[in-house]
């Protein structure tokens, strides 16, 4: 029969236990890295439609004050819509509310809306 082996102090290698046990923490690692990743490609993609909802309502919203009407669409993922209210008990006659709401199609529950007073005397 022969001795075990027995390692002196300072010589290297790693116990299997030790190997399992870095697995282990560098696997539970990029687990996290990979979430983090996602999630913030998620954040992102929202971001981005949210702007360009937000630039198309500013486009939208441009055209009315200035009594140009709006192209009827811009693309397919973008929609709106545009409500003028008198406003009443105003010091100025003859005001006008507009509002204007973008959404994208897809996603009504994330929307953006603007809100104006103009001037608009009576012809």
């Amino acid at each position: 029969m022969t001795p075990p082996v027995r390692r002196r102090d300072g010589e290297g290698g790693f116990t299997l236990l030790e190997t399992v046990a870095a697995l282990a923490i560098l696997s539970l690692t990029v687990v996290v890295v990979l979430q983090s990743v996602r999630h913030s490609t998620r954040l992102g993609a929202a971001a981005a439609t949210e702007a360009q909802v937000l630039a198309v309502a500013e486009q939208v919203m441009e055209s009315e004050v200035a009594g140009v009407a709006p192209p009827e669409r811009w693309g397919n993922e973008i929609a709106w819509n545009v409500e003028r209210t008198p406003v009443q008990n105003s010091e100025v006659a003859d005001v006008i509310q507009v509002s204007v709401t973008a959404w994208k199609r897809t996603d009504r529950t994330r929307n953006v809306t603007l809100q104006t007073l103009i001037h608009e005397p009576s012809q």
